[in-house]
This record gives C-alpha cells, sequence and structure tokens, in this order.
C-alpha cells in the first residue's frame, strides 16, 4: 500500500495533503480520469453519456471545491453529507440534462467565477485578501496549464524519440492512458496543491508585493488600462455614429463590445489593489471604467434584443441579454453607490449568480430559447396556413408558400430546434 501512495507523491507533491484539503473534489477527478480512461479505451460510452458524465462530474468537483474553501473561510467544514448531496445533485442534473433544460457548460462557468469569493463568502468586505486569493488561483491556473502544454511535448517528443531510433511505438499508451492521466488527474490536482488557505501568511500582495503581483501590476497599468481606454474612445465613437445613421450592423456590435466589457472589467480588477493604485493612470482608469461600461452596455443591450426581434431567442443571444443585465448592474452600482458598498466580490458574484439561474429550467438559456423558437416556427406556418384548425400540420399536397419571410422565419426556427435536438418538444 506504501508503494503506490509513494508513487503518486512522487509525481504529484502534496498528494496526501490535497486529498485531506479536497477530499471529495480529489475523488470526483478520479471518477473522471476513470471515464477518459474507459472511453479511450473501451469505446463502451456513447458520446452523449460521455458529455453527461464529464459535465456531471466536473461541475460537481467544482463545487467540493467550493464547498471546501467555504468552509475553511468560517472555520467550520462544510458537512460531508452536505457535500456529497450537491454533488449527487450535480451529476444527476447533468445526466437529465434535457429533460430539465439544463445547461451543464453554464453552471460550470457560474462555479468557476465564484471560486474567488468561496473563501470569503459571508465574511466582512476585505478587497485586498479577495484580490490576493483570487490572483493566486488564477496564477495557479496559468501555471497548471503551462505545465499541462510541457507534459504534452514532453510525452510526444518521448513517443517520437522511441519510434525514430528504436523502431518501439508508444502512441495507444501515450493517447490512451498517459494524456488521460495527466491532462484529467494529475493537472487538477496540482493545481489544487496550489491554492493557498483563508489566513495563508503571504507578503507578496498584503504589504510587500513580490514580482508577480508587481508583473500583474504593470500589465493593468501601462499595457491593458490605455489600450482599454483608447478602444473605448473608438467605440463611444462608433456607437455615435450608430446613433446618427440609425442603423446597427448585424453581428458587429456584440463581437466589438462583449470583449471590451470583460477585459475592461478585468482591468479594472488587476488595479483594485493599494500599491497599484499608487500609479496616477491606475486611478484615473479606476474612476473612469464604470461609467464607459454604462452607454457600452446599452449599446449591447439595444443590438441584442434588435435581434432577438428579428430572430428569436437563442442560447447564445440568452447569454449576450445576461452579459447585459450584468454589466449594466455592476456598472450602475459601481458608479452611484457609496465606497463603501463597492465590494470587488460583486463583480464575479453577480455573473455568477446570473449564470447559475441562466443554466436550468423553463427561465433558463435552453428552455426560453426553445419557447422562442418554437412559437417562431408555429407562428411562420400559420402565416403561411400550413396548420389546420387543430394546429397540426396540413398534409404536404395542402402546402404552399405565399408569406417568402415567414417561411425563412420557419427554416430558421426549425433549423434551431433540430440541431439542439428538440424534435420532440
Amino acid at each position: 500500500m506504501t508503494k503506490p501512495v509513494s508513487w503518486l507523491r512522487m509525481l504529484v507533491p502534496e498528494t496526501q495533503e490535497v486529498f485531506k484539503r479536497f477530499t471529495l473534489a480529489t475523488l470526483l477527478i478520479a471518477l473522471f480520469t476513470l471515464v477518459l480512461l474507459v472511453k479511450a479505451n473501451f469505446h463502451d460510452i456513447s458520446d452523449e453519456l460521455m458529455m453527461r458524465l464529464l459535465g456531471g462530474i466536473s461541475l460537481a468537483a467544482y463545487l467540493a471545491v467550493i464547498l471546501s474553501l467555504v468552509g475553511e473561510g468560517r472555520g467550520r467544514p462544510v458537512s460531508v453529507v452536505l457535500k456529497v448531496i450537491v454533488c449527487a445533485g450535480a451529476i444527476l442534473a447533468a445526466y437529465y440534462f434535457r429533460s430539465l433544460a439544463f445547461l451543464p457548460p453554464m453552471a460550470i462557468g457560474a462555479a468557476i467565477l465564484f471560486l474567488g469569493n468561496s473563501l470569503f463568502f459571508r465574511k466582512d468586505r476585505d478587497d485586498v485578501a479577495v484580490w490576493d486569493f483570487t490572483h493566486k488561483l488564477w496564477t495557479a491556473v496559468i501555471f497548471t496549464i503551462a505545465g499541462s502544454i510541457i507534459y504534452v511535448i514532453g510525452v510526444f517528443s518521448i513517443s517520437t524519440a522511441l519510434k525514430s531510433l528504436f523502431g518501439l511505438n508508444i502512441r495507444h499508451l501515450v493517447e490512451n492512458w498517459l494524456l488521460p492521466i495527466g491532462l484529467g488527474f494529475l493537472a487538477p490536482v496540482s493545481w489544487l496543491s496550489m491554492l493557498p488557505q483563508y489566513g495563508e501568511e503571504d507578503s507578496d500582495s498584503l504589504r510587500n508585493p513580490g514580482f508577480i503581483s508587481r508583473a500583474v501590476g504593470f500589465l493593468g497599468t501601462w499595457i491593458l488600462a490605455p489600450l482599454t481606454l483608447i478602444y473605448a474612445a473608438i467605440l463611444l465613437a462608433y456607437g455615435a455614429k450608430i446613433l446618427m445613421m440609425q442603423q446597427i450592423p448585424n453581428g458587429e456590435v456584440a463581437k466589438l463590445v462583449m470583449p471590451f466589457l470583460v477585459i475592461g472589467t478585468l482591468t479594472w480588477l488587476i488595479l483594485d489593489p493599494p500599491f497599484i493604485l499608487e500609479k496616477k493612470l491606475a486611478r484615473i482608469y479606476q474612476k473612469l471604467w464604470f461609467w464607459i461600461m454604462i452607454p457600452a452596455s446599452i449599446l449591447l443591450g439595444v443590438a441584442v434584443f434588435i435581434r432577438i426581434g428579428e430572430y428569436g431567442l437563442t442560447v447564445d443571444r440568452y447569454l449576450l441579454v445576461l452579459a447585459v443585465v450584468w454589466a449594466l448592474g455592476i456598472a450602475l452600482w459601481f458608479s452611484f453607490r457609496p465606497e463603501r458598498k463597492r465590494d470587488i466580490r460583486i463583480i464575479p458574484g453577480f455573473a455568477a449568480l446570473l449564470l447559475a439561474l441562466g443554466s436550468i429550467g423553463p427561465w433558463g438559456a435552453d428552455g426560453l430559447s426553445t419557447l422562442s423558437q418554437m412559437n417562431r416556427l408555429k407562428a411562420g406556418l400559420k402565416a403561411n396556413q400550413s396548420l389546420d384548425s387543430e394546429g397540426h400540420l396540413k398534409a404536404n399536397t395542402d402546402m404552399r408558400i405565399t408569406d417568402t419571410k415567414a417561411a425563412e422565419q420557419t427554416k430558421g426556427a426549425l433549423v434551431y430546434l433540430v440541431k439542439h435536438k428538440k424534435s420532440k418538444t
């Protein structure tokens, strides 16, 4: 028993500590890896079942990490029973995602956004500590990704060398075993090993910022902030042009505004610590950003609702609506609320809440989008007199196109419903 443990500790530093701190999450990561191995080697899992299992297990693992961090932050572990119930519920919801109108990627996104807040859940405001933990969390992600890339390059280089020099082909071993184990298990466990604990003493960004914090501050102050402000001027001028022409280009506004809102807000968060705000440019950006967000959010909102009126609601447009609500909400809050109310946890927390609410149910992205497209389909068929008195589709011999626009609407709605496997709706 000691040999496997020693071997595992050699591969992943502090494995025992990670397992002790994130027991359920580690077990779920192992289950995730097992599913990958079964699919790669035995092909006994269909693609849809694979998607259901991996989506549910991924969501459950993130929730397990969040609950562990919440317990650390409050000084009292969350009940194991509660953790198991929450994680089992996530896996079941992903398995029955069609009947629940559940979108696991949205729920996973909500969980990821909430990670930085979880250690400080229901605690007094401490922006510097939140910033410190969150930036370490994402720094750990960057190191994990870098390590994963090196790992992939390394195993493929070894495979190529063995084949060239000795004629030994280990490609099957690499693709079916080493990659699933390395990327599915070792990488996330390594990331967990780098997460700081609540109250962990570190002067990196609290009193005497170290290299990484200063590098982040430099990136935000002298690169992201000026570029975002220049882009803001261009975007506001573009908005004025649209206002004068009374015409919104198809699809362009979302592509221009959405990345701007996200990157600009991330820049604001990067500039939040006191040691960065010593720079005048950082202070100017902090004062201007949320006022800039207001017209940009309104421009995006107008463009999105025009498209919804023309082509109905889809999951992508639903997400854009959530983005408008999030951006306009935090812009108004941070512009007009007093300083003491401007807790940086609101920014990712509000986004996480919107994504979580929109990920499931008849009110969610999938449920409302399906309803919208079904209504468009019925309206198009009715306009072309393709439905009988009971609302059923007429026989093909009785169908005639009398309204070309309605026919195009019907075609678009039908394509969406079939593509998203809503034929039984």
